[in-house]
């Protein structure tokens, strides 16, 4: 749930640049590879239910 959360505050925050710091300073590579992955994944899902949606 804190990775939800993070992409969250990610999308509400004004700059990409101030989530992308935020991330990098939750440190490593691979949390920020794993976190960007997720919230990608994330609009995927979301995008595939308005497009359901719209549809019926």
């Amino acid at each position: 749930m804190l990775l939800y959360n993070v992409c969250m505050k990610g999308h509400g925050w004004g700059t990409k640049h101030q989530f992308e710091m935020f991330i990098a300073l939750q440190s490593q590579r691979m949390t920020t590879l794993l976190v960007s992955t997720f919230c990608n994944l994330l609009h995927l899902y979301n995008n595939k239910i308005s497009n359901l949606k719209s549809e019926i």
